[in-house]
Parts: structure tokens; C-alpha cells; sequence
């Protein structure tokens, strides 16, 4: 499942139409926005090409897809979090009306979903798609590694109750920017598929208002039920969010980077059984000279997933989204979470511990046990 040679997603081919469908509208949201890198977006969407074509080289493709972009995608993002190119290109401006930048009620909170909800319609019939990408990662050019799931289903007649949460995304997106009334109708009678080994999906925004007002819950810090196992990965932490998953679980493990290991407590860290760094050889792989391109400007691969699993008993949980294990995640911000629910026995944390500690081939793991430093010690040596 988290096999990072064998399981990779392309984001074209996430974004691309089935076969014998054409895309009819998409809904994106991210938190940080770079204005060359949503040049390639529409390529894949129309005409189902892969994104790694040049922004700056004008294809036919490229400029048709652009020229219809603005009535057909809509992408929200976090208002003042757009990256603006070195080199403007006219092309830009196709995109004007098609993004819209979303301001919350106060400096304190931020819009940091990452997802797309696409509408295709069929060709040649009458059949509607709805596929939904949840994912940790910006529309930017970062090569950080992130995680990603995409599920997909047909509208039918019966009503699914568990979408009432991402309709209820919608509706909010809709206070900012209009989106098709199909979305509302329809979306209700969509079934998901559920991925192979799991019962169940569900959808779980953050920091917005259900039908009812009440806004909805971080589902990983809200569940004060005692578990057997928690496993967190996160690109940010903070004291109190890790205190209390640890304090609500009998066994832990955390994964993050050095960085961000280093700044948490002593305290709080001694309830964490195990505590694993992103690798520093991966990290620095693209300035090692055996395995940088040539022509490719080196990059930092920083951990930027968010991905968590409870085990209470036989029952588990995967959550993959935006939210890190941080207090602004808990309500604050504006997140989506996309909960997997039951799985096979070889889908247990402990399993997926063994999977993300153990060396490959070449004698790498994804991560190592953390044995750094920690903010009390840090200051004692300053």
C-alpha cells in the first residue's frame, strides 16, 4: 500500500477522463497556488496528456485547453498564496475567472485543503462520473513526497448519506464562487468506490458548518476513545496535538522529519513509543551526483503527508489528507480528510511501520528512528 517504487500516482492520470468520458467541470482546492505550474493542469483534464511538458513551450493542445479553462475548472486557494513566475506568460491570463481565492474571518485560520471533485459526462450516453483526489500536496511544482487517494463513482438512484460531508464542503466553496447545481443534485446519489481490503470511505471536512451550524471536528483528535495503536505522519507537529493522540492510544509511532522532532518537548515525547525521521539521504538525494538529472535544478524532497491509522481491537481507520498533527488543524483551518475504514489484517499500523522503516534493495528506508536532539537539549547547547 505504501510501497513508494510501486504505488505512485501521476497527477495526470488522476486528473484525466475515463475512457469514453469528457470532462464537464472540475472543483480544485489548495493552499498555495503557483500560476506556471496550473498552466499544465488543463492539458491532462481535456485532453488526458501527462504534466510533463514545458509550461513555457505553446502547444495546440495547451492553448485550446486554456482558451475553455475558466468555464470549466474553478480552484480555490488560500488568499495571498500565489506564486508568482519569473517570466510571465500571456497565457496566464486564460485562468483569471477560473480561480478564486478564499478569505476566512480571521488571520488565524487558513484554507488548506488540497482536492479535486471532477463531474465527466459520457461521450456517447447519458452516464455522470464523479471522481474525488484527496491528497497533502499544493498545486506547485514541489517535489516533496505526499500521499494521495483517489476514488471514483457512477450517480445512481439511491441515496449515499455519507457524501452529506463533501457536499457540505461544496456548499461552503459555493459562498466564494458558484459551482454547477449539478454538483448539489447529484452528489448525494453517488457511490464511491471503496478500495481494495477496506469496508468503507468517508469524507470528514474541518473547520466548516454542517446543516445543522455545528462546525465539523478534527476525527483524529476529537475521538477520545482509547486505542490499541496510532501511527502519525506529519510535516509539522506541535506539543499539545501529539500529547493528546499519545494520551488517548496504549502504542504510537510518529513519523516526521528531524526538524520537526527536535522542537517537541521532552515530555511529551516520552509517551511516544516509537519516533521515525524522514531519511536524509532521500532529502538531499537530487544533489547527490550519481543521481541528479542533468538540466533538472536540484530540490529539496522534503515529507509534506499527512496520513494516519487508529487500531482499536479489530477495527482500524486510515485517514489521508491536508490536516497535519498540529492545534490549527483541529477546527481552526479548513481541511478534508478522507477516512478508510475496516481493512484486511496486513493493512495494521504495525504492519505499515515494518513497510515504512524497512530497507529496500538499495539499502534505503523511507525512514529512520529519530535519535536527535531535542528543544530542551537544543537550548542547553546554545
Amino acid at each position: 500500500m505504501i510501497d513508494a517504487k510501486q504505488n505512485r500516482l501521476d497527477y495526470g492520470k488522476q486528473l484525466a477522463p475515463p475512457i469514453g468520458f469528457e470532462l464537464d467541470h472540475a472543483v480544485g482546492t489548495t493552499y498555495s497556488l503557483d500560476l506556471e505550474a496550473i498552466l499544465l493542469i488543463p492539458v491532462a483534464l481535456f485532453f488526458s496528456e501527462d504534466l510533463d511538458i514545458n509550461p513555457k513551450e505553446i502547444r495546440d493542445d495547451t492553448l485550446e485547453s486554456l482558451v475553455n479553462v475558466s468555464k470549466k475548472v474553478s480552484i480555490y486557494h488560500q488568499r495571498g498564496k500565489i506564486k508568482v513566475p519569473e517570466q510571465y506568460s500571456q497565457l496566464m491570463a486564460y485562468w483569471e475567472k477560473g480561480l478564486c481565492p478564499v478569505h476566512l474571518d480571521s488571520y488565524f485560520r487558513s484554507f488548506h485543503p488540497k482536492i479535486w471533485i471532477i463531474r465527466y459526462t459520457e461521450i456517447k450516453g447519458k452516464k455522470v462520473i464523479y471522481r474525488v483526489i484527496n491528497t497533502s500536496r499544493n498545486l506547485t511544482f514541489s517535489r516533496d513526497w505526499d500521499l494521495a487517494v483517489t476514488t471514483e463513482g457512477q450517480v445512481e438512484t439511491n441515496i449515499q448519506d455519507q457524501n452529506e460531508p463533501l457536499i457540505d464542503m461544496l456548499k461552503f466553496l459555493n459562498g466564494f464562487k458558484k459551482i454547477p447545481k449539478e454538483y448539489f443534485k447529484e452528489l448525494a446519489h453517488v457511490k464511491f468506490d471503496v478500495l481494495n481490503g477496506f469496508d468503507d470511505l468517508l469524507f470528514h471536512p474541518i473547520g466548516i458548518k454542517d446543516k445543522k451550524g455545528e462546525i465539523y471536528k478534527n476525527p483524529i483528535t476529537s475521538d477520545k476513545y482509547m486505542k490499541d495503536f496510532k501511527l502519525i505522519m506529519s510535516p509539522f507537529m506541535d506539543d499539545s496535538t501529539i500529547k493528546s493522540i499519545a494520551e488517548t492510544s496504549r502504542e504510537t509511532a510518529i513519523f516526521s522529519s528531524a526538524d520537526e522532532l527536535s522542537k517537541l518537548s521532552p515530555e511529551f515525547l516520552e509517551g511516544v513509543n516509537s519516533k521515525y525521521m524522514f531519511s536524509p539521504f532521500i532529502e538531499d538525494a537530487e544533489n547527490a551526483m550519481e543521481i541528479s538529472e542533468s538540466g533538472v535544478i536540484p530540490m529539496y524532497q522534503n515529507l509534506h503527508a499527512k496520513y494516519y491509522i487508529t487500531q482499536r481491537g479489530g477495527k482500524r481507520s486510515w485517514f489521508i489528507g491536508s490536516a497535519n498533527a498540529t492545534s490549527p488543524a483541529n477546527e481552526r483551518n479548513i481541511e478534508l480528510l478522507i477516512e478508510l475504514r475496516g481493512g484486511k489484517y496486513k493493512y495494521r499500523p504495525q504492519v505499515i511501520e515494518e513497510e515504512l522503516t524497512s530497507l529496500n534493495s538499495d539499502g534505503i528506508s523511507l525512514f529512520e528512528k529519530f535519535h536527535g536532539n531535542t528543544t530542551k537539549q537544543i537550548e542547553e547547547d546554545r
